[in-house]
């Protein structure tokens, strides 16, 4: 299970990165809600430090919707980008 976290942190640190060196900074900190320090910190580092971040064992990012909201989108057939947005605005 540790190695699966590791690659999905390791996934998930190259994205960000990429994004952020082709300057898609908006976009990729409004979908994965990163602030801008993280994301500039995330872009600023080596290949050999992500992989070292990553394989921190315990799983770096967290779910941006609640228990309550996971539920109002399984009921739903289409959920439209609004009720998503709002949903997102009610986390912070």
């Amino acid at each position: 299970m540790t190695e699966a976290i590791e690659e999905l942190n390791l996934k998930i640190l190259l994205f960000i990165r990429e994004a952020m060196l082709n300057d898609q900074s908006s976009k990729v900190r409004i979908l994965l809600g990163l602030d801008q320090e993280t994301a500039q910190l995330i872009k600023s580092i080596s290949i050999d430090e992500l992989i070292s971040v990553a394989k921190s064992g315990f799983f770096l990012f967290s779910p941006r919707f609640r228990c309550d909201e996971f539920k109002k989108i399984l009921k739903s057939n289409v959920l439209d980008p609004k009720t998503l947005i709002e949903m997102l605005n009610r986390n912070g």
